[in-house]
């Protein structure tokens, strides 16, 4: 019934606006079930100190999705640099810089990628992940980094936020795939 997702998403003075709705599915243009939602709000952190999180309720719980628990209590001792992450996202599968912007394609379908992480930053609460050749693009903000277990199980640890700090666009102008 709470679906978590990047602040910067639906910040008024960065975005387009507070979701409507939560799509569920394979791919943005048909979802197989479309909830609206109840309230959302970003992290009381946000604008202070860059917490990049934001929730949403809905008014019911939607029970064909299995539910995800955040990273908590000892478990916090398994996320480390050398340990791969898993990220899910909807967003491009390039983005070429060019001198207007960043031309972005393949927005809409899930993906996913693992990605191992380079640095966590506790008191920034900011984890680094690196590809090679894989990471976020342009619109996988808000969407969920997991972490399996030792014991196979998963926990959502936060969710994407910005392209790799040390992302530079190759020669191709490409800014997407160095990391998350």
């Amino acid at each position: 019934q709470v679906v978590l997702f990047a602040a910067h998403c639906m910040d008024p003075d960065s975005s387009w606006a507070t979701p409507g709705s939560v799509l569920f599915g394979e791919d943005v243009q048909a979802p197989v079930r479309k909830v609206p939602v109840e309230n959302c709000a970003m992290h009381p952190d946000w604008e202070g100190r860059g917490i990049d999180l934001a929730a949403c309720t809905l008014p019911v719980a939607v029970r064909q999705v299995p539910i995800v628990p955040v990273l908590m209590g000892c478990e916090v001792e398994q996320l480390m640099p050398g340990v791969d992450l898993t990220i899910v996202g909807f967003g491009a599968t390039s983005g070429i810089v060019t001198p207007d912007g960043v031309d972005t394609s393949g927005i809409g379908r899930k993906r996913f990628t693992r990605q191992t992480v380079t640095d966590v930053k506790i008191a920034r609460n900011d984890v680094v992940m690196i590809g090679p050749d894989t990471g976020g693009c342009f619109g996988d903000s808000g969407g969920p980094a997991l972490l399996q277990l030792d014991d196979g199980t998963w926990r959502v640890i936060g969710a994407a936020s910005t392209l790799h700090p040390d992302a530079t666009p190759g020669e191709d102008g490409e800014i997407c795939g160095l990391g998350t």
